[in-house]
């Protein structure tokens, strides 16, 4: 019998979860993932570069190799 109630327990645990997550997202976003992005490569990488995360070289070289 307990173990009845711990998984009613548990079940309503999660979907009280699910409910705060979807309610906590602000209306008309998308919650997307990171396949969702269709962000140019060659923006990313100057983002990259403008933020410090790659050297100049790095930047060259990652530039030609997406012109390929």
């Amino acid at each position: 019998m307990f173990m009845g109630f711990f998984w009613l327990l548990f079940l309503v645990i999660i979907i009280i979860g699910i409910v705060y997550f979807v309610q906590s997202q602000p209306s008309g976003q998308k919650i997307s993932g990171f396949l969702d992005q269709k962000e140019d490569p060659l923006e990313i990488l100057k983002v990259r570069y403008a933020k410090g995360e790659i050297t100049k070289k790095q930047f060259e070289q990652m530039k030609e190799d997406l012109k390929k």
